[in-house]
């Protein structure tokens, strides 16, 4: 669940992927300035002086603060901790007990607001792994979930944007030139992107499961 009642189900249907926009391994998409190809595909010359500007919508998945409710929760739990740890340790007697009391329940809540939390970051992890898949940038992951060629993908996405700005750099830099470019510059930034989301989805479902472990323990 997402903030606002807004679920990921929900999220991934209202939100065209990068795939759907015109990103992916194989380029194409539609028609229209603000679309993004992947560079490798070459493409169409040189628009029409005439054309005007288009400006891309903002994507929820972009502006969106994952596992602010649950940050948020965990915020508030962690606060109510600490004060029941200064009054444990001016209080004695059934008074005592009764912070004792208040501990284990602030803990019970705590582990469940990790679990929320665990659960929200894998389906981003999901999401974010079904992205770089359908961006056809040749990720692999091990049985963890670690991207396993990090460093042959990230290569892979330096050489081809630099074949773009080669491209660049020996054309007539028409507008259509100027497009393709673009498109390789929206490219990389988007295929990295989702890199940095979807290792950060892994850490946080990670971090969860050791924090729950800690208060089991």
């Amino acid at each position: 669940m997402l903030n606002n009642g807004v679920t990921l189900d929900h999220f991934w249907q209202r939100v065209p992927t990068l795939a759907e926009q015109g990103v992916g391994a194989h380029g194409g998409g539609g028609g229209g300035s603000n679309s993004r190809v992947n560079p490798s595909s070459g493409g169409g010359g040189g628009g029409g002086g005439g054309d005007k500007e288009k400006k891309e919508y903002k994507r929820f998945k972009d502006e969106v603060e994952r596992y602010h409710v649950q940050n948020e929760t965990l915020s508030r739990i962690g606060e109510q901790l600490d004060a029941i740890e200064k009054l444990k340790d001016r209080t004695y007697g059934s008074d005592h007990v009764a912070q004792l009391d208040a501990e284990t329940e602030a803990l019970r809540r705590q582990y469940d607001a990790q679990v929320d939390l665990y659960d929200e970051a894998m389906k981003w992890r999901a999401a974010d792994q079904a992205e770089l898949v359908s961006l056809g940038v040749g990720v692999q992951f091990d049985e963890n979930g670690t991207i396993s060629n990090y460093e042959d993908v990230i290569q892979g996405l330096i050489d081809q944007y630099n074949a773009a700005v080669d491209a660049y750099n020996e054309s007539e830099q028409e507008e259509g030139d100027k497009l393709r470019l673009e498109d390789a510059e929206q490219f990389y930034e988007d295929a990295k992107t989702a890199i940095e989301n979807y290792e950060e989805a892994v850490a946080t479902a990670n971090e969860a499961q050791n924090e729950m472990a800690d208060i089991l323990n």
